[in-house]
């Protein structure tokens, strides 16, 4: 049995002992409405006693067993109470677990999107990362977990910003990377397949942005920080009607554009 439901089954088991003692006591309070006012008259009442003395003691015996009543309410209010506290616990630690489990779940798909993200050998498995990562957002946009939202668009952003050399393998010569600072033009000795592929890719990280973006989107990234500064743009990109609120902001500065590419 796990830790998790001992507490609440330990909660169960004290409530099962205290059902005998609450029957008994709502048993002995139903006994005295009924009969309490008859016994008491009767052990009261001496013999001979006017009619105003029994109208008396009969009235004082319903004073006393309807107080032995409310007695009986109160506690059996205090006993509600009481459990409907236990209940609320036990519900807040069921929701604790879920919680946990539900961010252990989460944790788990966004160490396995980033590992997907990161095969430069197979675009498929690249673009599918994308596709997870802004589900995996939207999933912890619902958890109420903004700060785990950004950290998802902050990792399709940083593949968008990277430079093309850096990703693809050139099976043909050792070509090295070339850096940011030697241009973003694509290096001609990039395969043009690994090229068109690389190109389906990176439409679907700015399809992803685009349509978190737009009105009416839902969920929407538009109070999130989207950086984008210094992307190379070598095709269409399509960013039309997107709309930023609040602190919301996209920064494209630096971004370079080159032949075949738009926005």
């Amino acid at each position: 049995m796990s830790k998790e439901h001992r507490p609440r089954r330990q909660g169960r088991g004290r409530w099962a002992a205290l059902v005998p003692g609450i029957l008994i006591v709502l048993a002995a309070g139903f006994a005295a409405l009924f009969w309490g006012p008859s016994l008491l008259t009767g052990a009261w009442v001496p013999e001979g006693s006017s009619p105003e003395e029994v109208d008396l003691h009969l009235r004082l015996a319903q004073v006393i067993t309807l107080s032995i009543g409310g007695a009986i309410a109160i506690v059996g209010v205090g006993l509600s109470l009481s459990r409907h506290h236990e209940e609320l616990e036990a519900n807040k630690r069921d929701q604790r677990r879920l919680d946990a489990e539900r961010d252990r779940e989460l944790r788990e798909r966004y160490v396995t999107a980033v590992e997907l993200l990161s095969d430069s050998e197979r675009p498929i498995k690249r673009t599918a990362a994308l596709y997870a990562l802004g589900a995996l957002a939207d999933d912890w946009h619902s958890a109420g977990r903004h700060d785990e939202v950004q950290v998802c668009i902050n990792t399709i952003t940083g593949y968008l910003r990277q430079p093309l050399d850096g990703l693809l393998q050139h099976p043909q010569d050792e070509t090295p990377a070339r850096s940011a600072e030697e241009g973003h033009t694509p290096s001609p000795d990039v395969p043009k397949q690994e090229l068109h592929n690389e190109v389906s890719v990176r439409t679907t990280g700015y399809k992803i942005i685009a349509n978190h973006l737009r009105e009416n989107a839902n969920p929407s990234w538009s109070e999130n920080q989207l950086d984008l500064s210094g992307v190379q743009i070598f095709h269409p990109v399509d960013l039309t009607n997107i709309k930023v609120t609040g602190k919301g902001s996209v920064d494209l500065g630096g971004a370079t554009i080159t032949e075949g590419g738009s926005v």
